[in-house]
């Protein structure tokens, strides 16, 4: 067999794992730029994704090996693990945001949310703390709740979550990215 024809499939067997290492690198960076684990964010991580693998599966399909399907599968499953654990702090912080839902109680929310800061904090990085009702006052009052996760990394240090309660009771929960 001369050498040419042997070259061949090494040059798309390095191609397909450059490919399959720049899809797996962008998924974990669209990760945590898009936390969003449902919902509307969900389909457009999962389009995002689906256009980057294409080159992987195009080379896998023109190299026509059981290895490369293998090594797609394996990059494929790495993937789907890698979207559906909350493996980044930011994740984690909107995983637990997401959690919460409408109808739940102030003391339910902060049993998800109180490892988080409260308030949406200031420029120079002071803790702007509003006030909060407290005791009985909570289980009857209106009021939003802003928790963040992150005072440090200017990169996420405005990310916040906003909890609205009516009477004592979520209403509304939104993910604020920085």
């Amino acid at each position: 067999m001369p050498a040419a024809s042997r070259l061949g499939p090494v040059v798309l067997g390095a191609g397909l794992i450059f490919a399959l290492a720049g899809f797996v690198a962008f998924a974990a960076v669209l990760d945590v730029f898009a936390p969003q684990s449902h919902g509307r964010g969900l389909w457009i991580k999962a389009a995002f994704l689906g256009v980057a693998a294409l080159p992987a599966v195009a080379l896998a399909l023109g190299g026509r090996r059981r290895w490369m399907f293998g090594l797609l599968g394996v990059a494929a499953a790495a993937v789907a693990a890698l979207v559906s654990t909350p493996w980044h702090p930011r994740k984690a912080f909107v995983h637990d945001l997401e959690s919460v839902r409408p109808g739940m109680t102030v003391e339910q929310v902060e049993q998800r949310m109180g490892r988080y800061m409260k308030g949406v904090g200031t420029k120079w990085g002071e803790q702007a703390v509003p006030a909060y009702p407290e005791g009985e006052a909570r289980k009857h009052a209106t009021f939003t709740m802003y928790y963040r996760w992150n005072a440090t990394d200017g990169a996420y240090d405005s990310d916040w979550g906003r909890v609205d309660f009516e009477a004592g009771r979520v209403k509304d929960v939104e993910f604020l990215p920085d």
